[in-house]
């Protein structure tokens, strides 16, 4: 009853319904009208169809007899009669109302006769067509077809779905009604209806079945892969990479006609906390105009910032150029000591001038000890001396003396110690400054002597890398270099430079010298860019880059002060050591700052390295 409930609903049964009961309505009305008008003819049509009953029971008879056919005979005459009627093609006469013409009457009266002769002959005919043994064979099968459904249901379904072509059919004659509707039934037409009719519902069916089940297993799909990438925590684009394993992911990603993106708020990096140093140093940067930038930028000497020939004392000449030019470092050797009472003056007046100043010198013990020298102090081993005796105390002994009497004249920095390997044992190039041809012993002492500046509360300048030890030529003749590859400097010169930069070396140098070996070319290592990604990330020094001397051949052969300024800042260097003309370098560095040649965050990264070490005291204070 459900699938009838469907199917009436799908060819609007309800239509259908109201037509048939309005045609019911109508035929009852007609019937009553016409009830005593057809009181006559009815026993003329009883008494005719008598005798035509009669005659097609013998036809049949005969029929049976010669044929053998199966077919079943009409149960009354009235039904033979409505059948040989319902053969009779419709007219415009059928169609209008009673006639009552005598004439017309008696012409009714004569057709039963032919008219049944001809539906025998129709009969016969239809027994030897094909196409009516199909019929009867698609009897059989709608027969088979309807034998599980309810007789009762069935019949209201018929009645129901064909009252409206019923209501066609008999709008003609109202006395044949019932007669044609049976003969319509058992009609071929109406079985192919039937059939085509079934076979249209069946597909339809099917069709909704098989979308019903190919959207589920969509369906099924879509939740797999959501619950697949969901458990994956990454968002599918493709195929996909492993984010840790940086592996091709093995699950194939589902494409679909619609995918819904869950976008995911876009994470923001946690803002850098800058510690209470690096506070004071970003403020005081912001507040420098660029020229003081810059200027903050050189390490020169008092005669090359003064232009005298040499400086004993600081008055007001030094005063206005510190205005102009605030450097960042002043390098003083022996020609400016010429007593302590002296040189404690000068330095003192200098700081006072220009309080962040560094005041640096290169006290690294032995033939070098120029302020030792000057003022008749008692100088400290050389470094290669300290190392043959085998033990790191008398290195961090050294380091203290320098570090303390550097202290009482007011010096900050020392340039020192040499970090140099010298693994050529020919090579005079170093001579005792370093601390030998062994990486390791050289690193331990190197970091020792720092450790004993550092306890005097003097800054320490590793010098320079790559190194020395191995070089051919003479860098204030012109080109300096060392044949010693990456490899080869790995080995010795780079553990030396990291023991060194552990020790915690706030200054490193980088010379002039060319090492091919190690940058890939014969460019100056200080005005190299790999030269101080090298130190940078391999021996890891996040303190102040130093350049090589640039007032020397090595350098002012090949490139003007201002160029070499301008090479070193781009390379990577934080300041500018002894360049040959100081007011060219400073206004070539300057000039390129303004025209975009460097950047204004080029130059600020190197001014918190170089400030770092200026204020830090004063996170104390």
């Amino acid at each position: 009853m459900k699938k009838k409930n469907f199917l009436r609903e799908m060819f609007s049964m309800d239509d259908l319904d109201e037509d048939y009961e309005d045609y019911e309505e109508e035929a009852l009305d007609e019937e009553e009208i016409d009830d005593g008008d057809d009181e006559s003819k009815a026993e003329e049509a009883e008494a005719e169809a008598d005798a035509v009953t009669h005659e097609a029971e013998d036809e049949d008879e005969v029929k049976t007899s010669e044929e053998g056919s199966e077919s079943e005979e009409p149960e009354t005459a009235e039904e033979e009669a409505a059948e040989s009627v319902a053969d009779e093609p419709v007219t415009s006469e059928h169609a209008g109302s009673v006639v009552d013409d005598t004439e017309e009457e008696e012409d009714v009266e004569e057709e039963p006769e032919e008219e049944e002769a001809e539906a025998y002959e129709d009969s016969e005919d239809a027994d030897s067509d094909p196409e009516y043994e199909d019929d009867e064979e698609d009897e059989e099968d709608y027969e088979d077809d309807e034998e599980d459904e309810d007789d009762e249901d069935s019949y209201r379904y018929e009645e129901e779905a064909y009252a409206p072509v019923r209501k066609r059919r008999n709008a003609g004659s109202n006395g044949r009604r019932d007669d044609d509707e049976d003969s319509y039934y058992r009609s071929a037409e109406y079985k192919r209806e039937r059939r085509h009719k079934r076979r249209v519902r069946n597909q339809l069916l099917a069709f909704l079945a098989l979308a019903v089940v190919v959207l589920a297993i969509l369906f099924a799909i879509m939740q797999l892969g959501s619950k697949i990438f969901g458990l994956g925590g990454t968002k599918p684009t493709g195929g996909g990479d492993d984010p840790q394993t940086g592996e091709t992911s093995a699950i194939p990603v589902i494409e679909t006609e619609e995918s819904v993106v869950i976008s995911e708020p876009e994470s923001t990096a946690p803002e850098e906390v800058l510690t209470p140093l690096d506070q004071i140093v970003t403020a005081a940067i912001a507040e420098m105009p660029i020229e003081d930038k810059v200027s903050a930028l050189f390490f020169v000497t008092p005669e090359q910032l003064t232009g005298v020939s040499v400086a004993t004392q600081a008055g007001n000449t030094t005063q206005e150029i510190l205005q102009k030019y605030k450097v960042g470092g002043l390098l003083y050797t022996g020609n400016n000591a010429k007593s302590d009472d002296q040189l404690k003056e000068l330095l003192s007046k200098t700081s006072a001038m220009d309080p962040g100043v560094f005041m640096a010198t290169t006290e690294q013990g032995g033939e070098v000890s120029p302020i030792a020298k000057a003022l008749k102090k008692e100088e400290q081993p050389a470094p290669l001396d300290i190392a043959l005796s085998g033990g790191t105390d008398q290195a961090t002994a050294s380091g203290s003396a320098i570090g303390a009497y550097l202290k009482e004249y007011g010096f900050n920095l020392d340039l020192a110690p040499v970090a140099d390997v010298a693994v050529d044992s020919s090579n005079t190039y170093l001579g005792k400054s370093s601390f030998g041809p062994d990486g390791n012993l050289a690193g331990q002492m190197s970091a020792a002597f720092i450790e004993g500046l550092a306890s005097q509360g003097v800054s320490s300048c590793i010098v320079a890398f790559p190194g020395y030890g191995a070089v051919s030529g003479d860098e204030k003749e012109g080109m300096t270099t060392t044949a010693r590859t990456r490899e080869e400097m790995e080995s010795a010169e780079f553990i030396a430079y990291k023991a060194a930069v552990n020790a915690g070396a706030e200054f490193l140098q980088i010379g002039t010298i060319s090492a091919p070996g190690l940058t890939g070319d014969n460019t100056q290592c200080c005005l190299s860019g790999e030269a101080v990604r090298v130190v940078r990330e391999d021996l890891g020094f996040e303190g102040v880059i130093v350049t090589g001397a640039l007032n020397t051949a090595a350098t002012t052969l090949y490139y003007d002060p201002a160029d070499a300024a301008v090479r070193a800042l781009k390379a990577g260097c934080d300041m500018i050591y002894l360049p040959e003309k100081f007011e060219e370098a400073y206004n070539g560095v300057l000039e390129a700052v303004q025209n975009g040649v460097l950047t204004q965050e080029r130059i600020d990264e190197s001014l918190i390295r170089i400030y770092r070490v200026k204020y830090k005291d004063r996170v104390a204070q």
